[in-house]
């Protein structure tokens, strides 16, 4: 796990080392406040789940999966420009909740885990195209943070899930209205694994331990103002 963890991270780094602009590029007599831009908006978050270990009592667990639940919810994108083309920005949205149920070699239970809520967190650096008139494709990469807020049991007991620290890559575009209003659009694949614990009930209580990939994708789409 932590070998495509580091791969990921050196892919970012030596991405974001290229891409940042030196300081000498940054706008000219625009005002400070000017430069931030506000996206209120809808997002999706999609998990991709890829369990990579699943071991009760001790014991691995061939083909075992797990389902996790997606959430649609309200977002504010904002960022800051640092000119024509550079920008920092970071997506906030109230913190969804996640169902967790077993799944795989393990759907025979048709055992409903728990619920997991979160804080999704992400800042990337973006690199917006400007030749294309009022169509503004962007390109981004940046660092997630998968923050778990708390947990709740369902048919297990003492679900623990860690939080998560990873990579993001984001695409999309922004297709200008007018001077201050666009329609925007994106999508950002983030790479976060984690591990989580729960005790199952079966005649007696059974410690169980996954390792496991997230890999959620967000759908982004909105509208951006500035001012």
């Amino acid at each position: 796990m932590n070998g495509r963890l580091g791969k990921t991270w050196t892919l970012l780094a030596a991405t974001a080392a290229c891409c940042l602009p030196p300081a000498a590029t940054s706008a000219q007599g625009q005002r400070f406040v000017d430069r931030f831009e506000f996206t209120p908006g809808v997002a999706r978050l999609e998990f991709d789940i890829d369990v990579e270990s699943l071991a009760i009592a001790g014991f691995d667990i061939p083909d075992a999966d797990l389902d996790v639940s997606s959430s649609t919810l309200p977002s504010v994108t904002i960022a800051f420009n640092i000119n024509e083309n550079w920008s920092i920005g970071t997506l906030v949205a109230p913190p969804p909740e996640a169902r967790i149920k077993a799944a795989g070699s393990l759907d025979f239970l048709d055992l409903d885990i728990g619920t997991v809520r979160y804080l999704p967190v992400n800042v990337a650096v973006q690199y917006r195209f400007t030749n294309f008139g009022a169509f503004r494709p962007f390109l981004g990469v940046g660092a997630a943070y998968f923050l778990v807020l708390a947990t709740e049991d369902d048919e297990t007991s003492g679900l623990e899930v860690d939080d998560a620290l990873g990579g993001v890559l984001r695409a999309g575009f922004d297709f200008a209205v007018n001077e201050n209003v666009s329609l925007h659009f994106a999508y950002s694949k983030v790479f976060l694994e984690t591990q989580a614990r729960t005790t199952l009930p079966f005649l007696f209580d059974v410690p169980t331990e996954v390792e496991l990939s997230l890999d959620p994708s967000v759908v982004e789409a909105g509208l951006t103002i500035r001012f």
